[in-house]
């Protein structure tokens, strides 16, 4: 909408999709994360996955079988740990489990586009997880 652009004077249009981006990045899409992200768990370095539940591309069962699998330190702390429920403004808006560096999150209602699909549940995700590590 231009009068909301000009509010914030914004020049550039959106696009949910660029090709150029994608050509830049597609080999990233073929990577084992097994091998990397394991080191960045037992360096510390927080990981973040999160997948809608209505994802028919990347399924969440499927993920979080592959991030219970990563063969990292905190493996089996990961497998004991609680599942969470994550509200929003008193809505249930996904479930989490969070050990150490590694969280994961299904988000309700959002397939494999989860920010565009639940944009206030993926903004409180995203701070929860920046600022507060969702303690």
């Amino acid at each position: 909408m231009q009068s909301v652009k000009d509010v914030l004077g914004a020049e550039k249009s959106f696009a949910s999709f660029s090709h150029p981006v994608y050509e830049a990045l597609k080999g990233d899409c073929v990577k084992n994360s097994d091998e990397g992200n394991p080191a960045l768990l037992d360096a510390g370095i927080k990981l973040l996955i999160y997948v809608g539940d209505e994802d028919l591309m990347c399924d969440w069962i499927g993920n979080f079988r592959w991030v219970l699998e990563l063969n990292w330190s905190g493996k089996e702390g990961f497998a004991r740990s609680l599942v969470i429920q994550f509200i929003v403004d008193d809505e249930l808006v996904g479930l989490l489990t969070k050990y150490g560096p590694l969280t994961f999150m299904k988000v309700f209602r959002a397939d494999h586009m989860a920010p565009m699909d639940q944009p206030k549940a993926a903004l409180h995700m995203i701070q929860s997880w920046i600022v507060r590590d969702f303690d």
